[in-house]
C-alpha cells in the first residue's frame, strides 16, 4: 500500500506541478504571442487571482505586496542580486 504524503510533500508536488504547467504554457505563448503579450497576460492573470482570493481592497493590496515581495526575494536568492 502506498504511503500517505505529508503536507510538505503535497505542497512541494503542487508547487512543482504548477511551475511545470506554467512553463509549458509560457513556451507556447511566447511562440504565438511574443514576449510583451505573454508577460502582460501573465501579470494580469496574477493580479486577477489576487482580486479573486482577497475579500477587500486592503487585503488585495496586501496580497499583491506579499506576492511581489516573495517573487523579488526568490529572484534575489537565485541570482545573487539584491533588488530591494
Amino acid at each position: 500500500m502506498a504511503k500517505s504524503m505529508t503536507k510538505k510533500e503535497r505542497s512541494e508536488m503542487a508547487h512543482n506541478c504548477l511551475w511545470t504547467n506554467l512553463g509549458n504554457q509560457y513556451e507556447t505563448a511566447l511562440i504565438n504571442l511574443g514576449p510583451v503579450h505573454t508577460c502582460a497576460l501573465s501579470l494580469d492573470s496574477a493580479i486577477d487571482l489576487c482580486f479573486q482570493l482577497a475579500p477587500g481592497e486592503d487585503e488585495i493590496k496586501n496580497l499583491m505586496d506579499d506576492v511581489f515581495e516573495k517573487v523579488k526575494q526568490r529572484h534575489n536568492e537565485e541570482t545573487g542580486h539584491d533588488n530591494t
